[in-house]
């Protein structure tokens, strides 16, 4: 029956051109298994382009496009914060920014390019107040919705606006939940990952950034990625990752960023609340260092001296910790020890009791550089090597030392007198 179905032409190929009888049963099976071949063929024309290791390695691409330099460039964007933040305020500021030129959060530099901003949580009305809060300068790059329509066909309606409006190139989201619509199923992975990868396949369709707002989860994580409010969906179908963190009241803030294409990084931030604008002011790292330097040297009176434990109670750390950043500033001539135990402020001079020596050869008087036991035994070092050495021999010495440490053991006086008495 299966050589019923092999047609003479074909029987006339296998005679003109002998093959082997492994070779003459696949082929044979190849004619006999043409329709679904003819169908597989089909789906195969469907699939998208495929590259080659060589043809990747030889080509050459168009180089990354940043709407703000290392900070954010094409592609999808989740920024996650918690409510009543600043996330939006931070927002509105780039939006501006980016759609006049210029500075960016006080330190970035960006070309002026056109900006879409869907702000789905706020009124006209608070918009112009916000507008006039930040100084914002009159300009028709940026367009500002505070309705759209949710989920599939916001979607369709996005894509259909910026293939109208080819010019623009970042868009804002503030916020997801607003843009997405209500949840309509129990795999939530599944959905937080089409909700991301449909909102990226846009921006790459149209090569440019889309930021999108969002929350991040009442609980904490040790992965701050795991704190994006949802499920790892979001943050897998994105291709960048903003999360911004601050204590309540407070003015700085920290901004966790991360991406396929971007480096990984932490800016401190500042918000000014009279202007309602975020400043970069550096690396938060850094930023947190200089903070704690900053608050031991506050700790630290003007005019005594303080024991490292003392220190470390007024800064809330501890004590291990805070010799630490004691011996950094000692370093860098910030700070001093008087005293073993206790420091202070470069600059600051403790009281010193002077110091009068006595002697059949010379008097040494007004010494003020004595600070401890070792500055002690250096001058009566010096004094014994300025005395002469008689033949007889020489009277015995008695150093009195007064004020002996009363504190822990170790511990050098914070002054002390010394005399010297030579009898000949």
């Amino acid at each position: 029956m299966r050589d019923a179905i092999l047609t003479p032409h074909a029987l006339e190929q296998f005679q003109a051109h002998p093959l082997t009888p492994e070779q003459f049963e696949a082929e044979k099976a190849r004619i006999i298994d043409e329709p679904a071949h003819l169908k597989r063929l089909e789906r195969i024309k469907k699939l998208p382009r495929s590259f080659s290791v060589k043809e990747l390695l030889e080509t050459t691409f168009a180089p990354v496009v940043w709407i703000i330099i290392n900070l954010l460039t094409t592609g999808l964007t989740i920024l996650a914060g918690a409510p009543k933040l600043g996330k939006s305020w931070l927002m509105l500021s780039i939006a501006v920014a980016v759609g006049i030129g210029g500075s960016v959060l006080g330190r970035y530099q960006v070309e002026a390019r056109k900006v879409l901003c869907l702000f789905l949580e706020d009124t006209p009305k608070r918009l112009k107040n916000r507008l006039e809060k930040i100084a914002a300068k009159l300009t028709e790059n940026v367009i500002i919705f505070n309705q759209w329509r949710s989920g599939a066909e916001g979607i369709a309606d996005l894509d259909a606006y910026l293939g109208e409006n080819s010019d623009i190139r970042l868009v804002i989201i503030d916020t997801l939940a607003r843009f997405r619509g209500a949840s309509r199923g129990d795999d939530r992975y599944s959905e937080d990952y089409a909700t991301s990868a449909a909102i990226k396949e846009i921006a790459d369709r149209h090569d440019l950034a889309i930021v999108a707002v969002h929350h991040v989860r009442k609980m904490g994580a040790d992965d701050v990625m795991d704190t994006v409010s949802g499920t790892n969906g979001l943050n897998g179908g994105a291709d960048a990752t903003w999360i911004l963190s601050r204590a309540r009241g407070e003015a700085d803030a920290t901004l966790f960023v991360t991406g396929r294409d971007i480096e990984e990084q932490k800016l401190a931030l500042r918000f000014d609340p009279a202007m309602a604008t975020w400043t970069v002011i550096g690396d938060a790292q850094e930023y947190a260092q200089s903070e704690e330097r900053r608050q031991v040297l506050e700790a630290l009176p003007l005019a005594s001296a303080m024991k490292t434990s003392e220190i470390a109670a007024a800064i809330g750390k501890k004590v291990q910790a805070t010799d630490y950043l004691l011996k950094q500033l000692e370093g860098d001539g910030l700070v001093k020890k008087p005293k073993y135990g206790y420091w202070t402020r470069t600059g600051v001079e403790s009281t010193v009791t002077p110091v009068t020596v006595t002697s059949n050869i010379s008097k040494v008087q007004g010494i003020q550089a004595v600070k401890d036991l070792q500055g002690i035994q250096y001058l009566q070092g010096v004094i014994q090597e300025a005395t002469p050495k008689p033949a007889q021999e020489p009277p015995s010495l008695d150093y009195g030392i007064d004020n002996e440490p009363s504190g822990a053991s170790g511990e050098s006086p914070e002054y002390c007198e010394v005399s010297i008495d030579e009898t000949f």
